[in-house]
C-alpha cells in the first residue's frame, strides 16, 4: 500500500461526496461502497428518530385529545411497519426513493397537519381495466402514483 494524497470521490448513483485520506490500495471500489453505505445507514436511523419524534408532539388539527392520540399511534405504528418491512433492502437507489418517500410524507404530514396519506387520482383512461390494455393499464396507475405511497403495494392484481 501507498500512501496518496487526499482523494475526493463522488458516488454516480447517490450523489454523496467523500474524502479519502487514508492508505489505500488501488482498488478503491471497496471503501467507497462501505462509506456510503454507512452514510445511508446513519440517515436512515435519523429519519426514524425524527418521525418518532414527530410523532411524541403531534396534535391533531381538532385538537381533541383521543384523536391527537390516535394520530400519534398511526405515525408510530407506520413507521415501524414500513422501516420493518424495508429493513432487507440492500440496493442504494431503492433505499435512497424509500428516503425520499419518508421525507416527503413527513413534509405533507406537517403541512396539512393529517398524518394520513392523502387521496391519489389516477389517469381516466386508465378506468376500467379490460383485456389486453391490463398491462399497459396498469403500468399508468403505477406511474402516476406520487411518491409518498411507493412503500403500498396493490392487495389486488
Amino acid at each position: 500500500m501507498a500512501a496518496t494524497q487526499p482523494m475526493i470521490v463522488t458516488c454516480t448513483s447517490t450523489g454523496f461526496i467523500c474524502l479519502i485520506s487514508t492508505y489505500f490500495s488501488t482498488d478503491v471500489c471497496n471503501v467507497v461502497p462501505e462509506l456510503i453505505e454507512m452514510g445511508t445507514r446513519g440517515r436512515v436511523l435519523a429519519l426514524y428518530r425524527q418521525i418518532l419524534r414527530l410523532s411524541r408532539s403531534w396534535e391533531s388539527q381538532s385538537g381533541v385529545a383521543a384523536e391527537t392520540q390516535t394520530e400519534r399511534d398511526y405515525i408510530r405504528t407506520e413507521a415501524r411497519q414500513l422501516f420493518r418491512q424495508n429493513k432487507a433492502v440492500t440496493d442504494q437507489n431503492e433505499i435512497q426513493e424509500f428516503v425520499r418517500e419518508a421525507e416527503t410524507r413527513i413534509e405533507l404530514a406537517l403541512h396539512y397537519r393529517l398524518p394520513y396519506p392523502r387521496p391519489v387520482n389516477i389517469p381516466q383512461q386508465t378506468l376500467p381495466p379490460r383485456g389486453a390494455r391490463m398491462r399497459a393499464q396498469k403500468r399508468q396507475i403505477e406511474q402516476s402514483k406520487p411518491i409518498y405511497l411507493k412503500s403500498y403495494k396493490d392487495t389486488k392484481d
